[in-house]
């Protein structure tokens, strides 16, 4: 099998719309936001019942800016940060994949590293998460690859990694 080559680009705004729906898609993150949606469905309709909770108004509005404004502002600059600290996402990386390593080749440098070296790879709808450990990943968008068929080149070389955590779509 010949080696498949990659040439990664990440815009700014795609990375960032990834990262929201990271954090967004998180279980603890999702109940967290169920609870505040209920707990505020519950306040409203005691409030309509004539029935208010004492600071009604106050408590209302501090939990949507928090929720609804701070919160994704925060986020937001934080992910615009982060891409910009990190010559990983900014700059284009050249990866390319054999059955035995992972060649990233970036500013006229290269580094390879053997698949024993990942810690896992997950898939998600538009990319690949190439994990060396279990807090830090090498993103490739799917809009990278020329066709389908490189994705399905990719996936089957991680599907030969027997030791290799792996979360990959059907």
């Amino acid at each position: 099998m010949k080696p498949l080559q990659v040439k990664v680009k990440i815009p700014q705004k795609q990375y960032v719309m990834f990262s929201y729906y990271q954090f967004y898609s998180k279980p603890f993150i999702i109940i967290a936001h169920a609870v505040i949606i209920l707990t505020l469905i519950a306040n409203v309709v005691m409030y309509l019942q004539g029935n208010p909770q004492p600071n009604f108004a106050r408590n209302t509005f501090l939990v949507i800016s928090v929720t609804g404004i701070l919160l994704p502002f925060s986020l937001y600059s934080q992910f615009v940060r982060k891409y910009k600290k990190n010559p990983l996402l900014m700059e284009e990386l050249i990866y390319e994949f054999t059955q035995t390593k992972i060649k990233v080749k970036m500013l006229g440098k290269e580094n390879s590293m053997g698949w024993e070296k990942l810690y896992k790879v997950k898939e998600f709808k538009s990319w690949f998460l190439l994990y060396t450990d279990k807090y830090t990943a090498s993103y490739i968008p799917k809009n990278c690859f020329e066709d389908q068929e490189q994705i399905d080149q990719l996936k089957k070389l991680i599907n030969n990694k027997k030791d290799l955590k792996k979360s990959l779509q059907k």
